[in-house]
């Protein structure tokens, strides 16, 4: 993977861009940079070499994530959150249902927390919840615009 391991610049072959960047005590390094970096391989391209392909996969990995955020995001069926809380429940059911034992619950019971706090069920719920409420709330506007609309109509056709 490195190339121009420690070979030596040439001030009439190579450009001066191909130098190294490192300094010594006497000046700058004599040897080429490894291609892709900025260094040779004694002043560290291979750190930076592997720090750029690893900002690389981050990337990479970020820019999948956000696709799929994306898809689920454009997703018709976002606002039901029952399909969610249905999954939650088989797998902590399908836990549940591994243990024979009390000591199997012991065991399991880290994993069940885990699932139950760590992948949110509770927030899950929470979700459903605030979604449920502001329904409600929403049922109770047109409630009360349905019941004064009514009101008012009364109102004018006792007036004509």
């Amino acid at each position: 993977m490195l190339d121009n391991k420690h070979t030596k610049w040439n001030k009439h072959k190579h450009h001066p861009r191909e130098r190294c960047e490192g300094t010594l005590v006497n000046g700058q390094c004599i040897n080429l940079k490894v291609i892709g970096a900025d260094f040779c391989s004694t002043h560290g391209a291979n750190t930076q070499l592997q720090s750029r392909n690893g900002s690389i996969a981050r990337n990479y990995r970020l820019k999948r994530w956000q696709e799929r955020v994306g898809q689920m995001a454009d997703n018709s069926n976002v606002k039901s959150l029952r399909e969610e809380v249905g999954i939650l429940r088989v797998i902590l059911e399908e836990m549940m249902n591994k243990c024979e034992s009390s000591l199997d619950l012991l065991l399991y019971s880290q994993r069940m927390s885990d699932l139950v706090i760590g992948l949110k069920i509770e927030w899950v719920f929470y979700l459903v919840k605030i979604q449920y409420c502001s329904l409600q709330l929403l049922m109770l506007k047109l409630s009360t615009l349905t019941s004064l609309t009514l009101i008012l109509l009364k109102k004018l056709v006792r007036r004509w």
